[in-house]
């Protein structure tokens, strides 16, 4: 599988659970430079299916940009997930611009 098709063929995956498996043995390298090239809601699926340690590093590898995009993307439950991950310094900052609603999400939603 190539680097380009790799997330399109975990996406076609039967279920959830095989998607889940497919996309934790890709590296956080493949990760982060292949997540911000598909669409949005995709990309929070396949997030959201990552063990913790590794959506924690995909997440510190993402441009800042990225991470907010992400975060907006995602249900508050999700959300909530996501930043106790986070070291206090890291959620703080997050949760400032999140709260005082900063960051535009309309370009970062197109389907890629």
């Amino acid at each position: 599988m190539t680097r380009q098709n790799a997330l399109r063929d975990i996406l076609q995956q039967p279920t959830l659970e095989a998607m889940k498996q497919a996309v934790n043995q890709l590296n956080v390298g493949e990760l982060v430079s292949l997540l911000p090239t598909i669409a949005l809601n995709k990309r929070v699926l396949l997030f959201l299916l990552l063990e913790e340690p590794t959506a924690l590093h995909v997440f510190r590898g993402l441009r800042f940009e990225e991470q907010l995009i992400l975060l907006y993307a995602m249900e508050s439950s999700e959300q909530s997930w996501l930043l106790n991950l986070l070291e206090p310094d890291e959620q703080a900052v997050l949760l400032a611009i999140l709260r005082r609603g900063q960051f535009r999400l309309s370009y970062a939603t197109a389907d890629i």
